[in-house]
């Protein structure tokens, strides 16, 4: 994976989880304060790790949890989201 493009998705990862901070959902410190660098090491050659899920947990109600996941499919459809 190139170095431009790990940098535009550490970017879009960054900018999701800040909305999900915003928006009341508990994101743990390590993803929060993750730097470039770390996300390279972490990262670099592994696509797929990138594009995994991720749940976080509302911090009023610990039971409702929101599911991130990175698609990697050309269009979005529903199949792609029940499976």
């Amino acid at each position: 994976m190139e170095n431009d493009e790990l940098e535009k998705l550490f970017r879009v990862r960054k900018t999701v989880l800040e909305m999900l901070m915003a928006r009341g959902y508990m994101v743990p410190d390590d993803d929060k304060n993750m730097e470039l660098k770390e996300f390279k090491d972490k990262f670099r050659g592994s696509a797929r790790d990138i594009l995994k899920v991720f749940a976080y947990k509302d911090r009023d109600d610990p039971a409702s949890r929101i599911f991130v996941f990175w698609n990697d499919d050309k269009k979005l459809n529903r199949q792609s989201l029940t499976s």
